[in-house]
């Protein structure tokens, strides 16, 4: 066949059509990947440039295995949906990004592996298997999709939005998977010096996040990393490194999820931490039952609130900066030195002040924690705390303490206290 006096670009899809029309036992092959053990990314192509153009807003994939080599595929379409066949439709490549998000909106994406084949310890804060760079984009959905970077030192997805008029809103994920990566799953970043929310609606629903760092230490399974707003998370968290989920900066947004398996360092199942402030939102419904997993640090909250949490860890749940949470239904199991501590944290410029834990429980039974004040406050600006209608379950050594026992005070604090019904140990006090 002969291509002389048309583009590179045509060839391709003219290739593409003919391969469709032959018959085919193993993966349709686009481009062969090079020997070379660190891939070096070529110039982006075009999405439709090698899986056609779309036919009534829709680009069809069938279910081979489609080997892009070291070419970053470009997005910048609108109005299209991507339709893949289930469990079938496997597109990998070598470069470090592998889908590379344009300004763009409107677009869905279902029923599609996207997996990056490098093998690299070199560390890269940029890359992402799918990755999004100061773009415009605007309701992008991601339908039973799956991220796969195993070999690299590399994020899973990074979206970056933090210049000019960068503005990522609406960008949802509903019961796909991470299964494997060098760094982090997903990190949401937008470190701009304005603080403008440019990060707005994400949501990560069903699915899982799991095997993340593989590589590095910062391997958190969702991180949102700085001002944001209106997200909503809601996931399993598996053998994730550092941290399950981490928020540093996002305000108004909803958390749930199960964190299990999370035997690699001690990771912080909720580590919600940082200077920037945070405000109005939810933790709720997370459950976390793996003692091996560290203690949850929760930072810099104004008006949070917390409902039906159940945390079996190996340290303390930790406040620091909070004001005016409220807390109902939680459950803390700490085998640490306490359960629960409440501490002032000058870094956020508030005090941590005017809290209310409403029928909680606190379990000190396990290890160390407990055994004399399952809970600390701790710092002059700690003060006006108030647990109210608490259980408190202590270790064998402070069986028969008494109410005062159970609080440990230091630094100058005032007004830290139980109120309502209170047991020890069964025992109403």
């Amino acid at each position: 066949m002969s291509f002389t006096g048309i583009s590179r670009r045509q060839a391709l899809i003219g290739i593409a059509a003919l391969s469709a029309t032959l018959p085919c036992t193993r993966s349709r092959v686009f481009a062969e990947a090079p020997k070379a053990a660190a891939p070096r990314s070529e110039p982006a192509k075009p999405f439709a440039a090698l899986f056609g153009t779309p036919t009534r807003g829709r680009i069809q994939l069938d279910r081979s295995s489609y080997d892009v080599g070291q070419q970053t595929l470009l997005w910048n379409l609108s109005n299209t949906w991507v339709k893949g066949t289930p469990g079938g439709s496997h597109i990998r490549g070598s470069a470090r990004t592998l889908l590379n998000l344009q300004s763009s909106h409107d677009c869905v994406f279902e029923d599609i592996v996207f997996e990056v084949t490098a093998n690299t310890s070199a560390t890269s804060s940029y890359h992402g298997v799918v990755r999004a760079a100061d773009a415009m984009l605007r309701n992008h959905r991601f339908v039973r999709c799956s991220f796969i970077v195993r070999q690299a030192n590399q994020n899973a997805i990074k979206i970056i939005a933090e210049k000019g008029d960068a503005h990522v809103e609406g960008l949802h994920f509903e019961d796909c998977v991470i299964d494997g990566a060098g760094r982090m799953g997903i990190e949401l970043q937008n470190h701009g010096p304005d603080n403008a929310e440019r990060l707005v609606d994400f949501r990560w629903q069903g699915g899982a996040v799991r095997n993340t760092g593989l590589i590095s230490g910062a391997g958190m399974g969702i991180s949102l990393s700085g001002t944001g707003t209106d997200h909503v998370v809601d996931t399993l968290f598996e053998n994730n490194r550092y941290a399950a989920l981490e928020n540093v900066g996002s305000s108004n947004s909803r958390f749930s999820g199960r964190s299990r398996s999370q035997t690699r360092a001690k990771t912080f199942p909720v580590s919600f931490t940082n200077k920037r402030p945070m405000r109005n939102n939810v933790i709720a419904d997370f459950v976390c039952l793996d003692r091996a997993s560290g203690g949850c640090r929760i930072w810099n909250q104004v008006d949070l609130t917390m409902r039906d949490n159940r945390f079996i860890v190996s340290d303390a749940v930790d406040f620091r900066g909070v004001a005016n949470l409220r807390s109902s239904g939680d459950s803390y199991d700490s085998s640490g030195p306490f359960v629960m501590t409440v501490d002032q944290y000058p870094a956020s410029g508030r005090a941590t002040q005017g809290n209310l834990w409403d029928a909680l429980t606190l379990d000190g039974r396990h290890g160390s924690a407990g055994a004399n004040s399952p809970v600390r406050f701790s710092g002059s600006t700690t003060r006006d705390n108030v647990l109210r209608n608490v259980a408190i379950w202590k270790g064998q050594a402070a069986q028969g303490k008494t109410v005062a026992n159970a609080l440990s005070k230091a630094g100058g604090g005032r007004g830290n206290v139980l109120s309502g019904t209170v047991s020890i140990n069964g025992r109403r006090m």
